[in-house]
């Protein structure tokens, strides 16, 4: 690839991100704005920051990079699940949306629900602290995909290229709600132009369809140099070289953990309305479906048809070297732009509601002290900062399979987060005493089985994820009639299209007026 090109892309590329990402700090007046975008989100903004964030480079490196290696067990282990997740959405977006004054956040929707009058919310900590550990390794996952990709093109140290992204994606979560869905919707036209011309080459190349077919189906080289070869077929496979179990368990683990992943619940809040929020994953599904993934697959497929081994230490980098190598001057450029686009949309959004989860449901929901909205919003970019250089010293040792690593985090917040969403948003009854067993025994749960099974110290017929959903839910519904039920004020604007004086003033009081 010629160089001068690249690098003039790229320089473009960070111009324009640069300016998207103003915008929303010129707009962001309010704390309602820095939070939830003011609540008021239209449809087609909502889109670009969902489509962006879920494309992330565990998307767009990852799903190509099991095609590569694994094969067909990529769409059933991890990218099967996460399609699921978007099915699930409408049914939280029904109901999470529906206050005409929603929770500026996920945590906070866990206080307002079953906390109502608690001077401290445990539960609000609870569901922050969760939300600061996956998001630190989720975001570590983003800053080693960019590291490793331009450290490999540039020739420049792996550590200057991780702080050199670091410092972009500050400077976007730093801008709050409002500067992440604006670059979001950037980055999103980025990533499906450099995708689809990508996808539109390699298929040309391989030779179409079917050939690109039925060679895939008798590949025996093996995906990585110096690796063992493999039998004719098994890259259809859809196990792959992994027991029925552990696939079941992958699965649920992205179709749940991908629906509760805090960030797309929050993403339900910001929108204008209800039907905004409803419409918001069933749109972005078409649009993630058929303009990425489609061309993804394409690429993952035809990538292994034309390279058939990669000297690479992983897979995942099979998507680099297709951009760098087999397409073409400026579209392969554009194609390197698409794969820090997609890195850099998911971390700064990561980043920002970690660094938000932090201030607004930790530090302020138990502190003593009332802090303005200024306050809250300068601590916040403190934290951003803060968050952002533990994911990057993370990253100097990253995990090799950053799809599978992905999966593990959102099985993590599934086990945290369906007992109070799923349960909680249609149960009135559904207390708090059965919200802290699920949030805390069930993602111990499920780290405990998962360790288990892995290490083949227990039976994996039933993966660590059904056990955890199961604890979860059962010690959930056992609770819920041992101790009493939820108070109205917490269910009804969930529940109710008219609500009561009482419950309006005692939300504004659990909120401390945020209003």
């Amino acid at each position: 690839m010629n160089m001068t090109v690249l690098t003039a892309v790229l320089i473009i590329y960070l111009i324009f991100l640069y300016w998207f990402g103003r915008m929303g700090y010129k707009v962001s007046k309010t704390l309602s704005d820095f939070v939830a975008g003011g609540w008021n989100m239209n449809l087609m903004l909502l889109i670009g920051t969902f489509s962006a964030t879920w494309v992330s480079a565990v998307s767009i490196m990852g799903f190509p990079g099991m095609l590569f290696g694994m094969g067909l067990a990529a769409l059933t282990a991890v990218y099967g699940g996460y399609f699921m997740a978007n099915t699930l959405m409408p049914f939280l977006a029904f109901k999470i949306r529906r206050p005409e004054n929603p929770p500026s956040t996920i945590p906070e929707y866990l206080r307002l629900r079953f906390e109502p009058h608690a001077e401290k919310s445990g539960l609000q900590v609870l569901g922050g602290l969760s939300m600061v550990i996956g998001y630190a390794v989720y975001v570590m996952i983003q800053v080693s995909a960019f590291g490793y990709l331009f450290s490999t093109i540039t020739g420049l140290p792996y550590v200057v290229c991780i702080f050199l992204f670091g410092a972009f994606i500050l400077y976007v979560a730093a801008g709050g709600t409002l500067s992440v869905a604006i670059s979001d919707l950037f980055n999103t036209a980025v990533i499906v132009v450099a995708v689809f011309f990508g996808a539109l080459i390699i298929y040309n190349q391989v030779g179409g369809w079917n050939v690109m077919w039925d060679q895939y189906s008798t590949i025996t080289a093996p995906a990585l140099a110096g690796g063992e070869n493999i039998k004719e077929g098994a890259l259809l496979s859809l196990l792959g070289p992994y027991p029925l179990s552990t696939i079941i368990g992958l699965f649920i683990a992205s179709a749940i953990g991908g629906s509760l992943a805090p960030h797309w619940p929050s993403r339900m809040l910001y929108a204008k309305n209800t039907k905004t929020a409803i419409a918001l994953p069933m749109v972005s599904q078409l649009i993630i479906a058929f303009l990425v993934f489609g061309c993804l697959l394409i690429m993952g497929v035809g990538g292994r048809v034309l390279v058939g081994t990669l000297d690479a230490k992983s897979t995942d980098w099979i998507m680099p070297y297709l951009f760098m190598n087999t397409i073409p001057g400026l579209l392969g450029a554009v194609g390197i732009a698409g794969l820090l686009a997609a890195a850099m949309s998911t971390a700064n959004s990561m980043l920002f509601h970690g660094a938000l989860a932090l201030v607004y449901d930790v530090f302020r929901n138990m502190s003593n002290k009332h802090y303005n909205d200024e306050s809250l919003r300068k601590w916040s970019r403190i934290t951003v900062v803060v968050l952002g250089a533990t994911s990057i010293i993370l990253a100097i040792n990253p995990p090799v399979f950053i799809g599978i690593v992905s999966a593990k985090v959102f099985g993590f917040w599934a086990a945290s987060f369906f007992v109070p969403l799923y349960v909680g948003l249609y149960w009135k009854r559904l207390n708090k005493q059965s919200v802290y067993w699920s949030m805390v025994v069930a993602p111990i749960t499920y780290i405990l089985f998962d360790y288990l099974i892995t290490k083949g110290l227990m039976w994996g017929t039933i993966p660590a994820m059904v056990w955890a959903l199961l604890v979860g839910v059962v010690g959930g519904f056992v609770l819920s009639y041992v101790y009493p039920s939820a108070p109205k004020e917490g269910w009804e604007p969930f529940f109710e299209p008219e609500i009561s004086a009482e419950t309006r003033r005692v939300w504004a009081d659990a909120r401390q007026e945020m209003v």
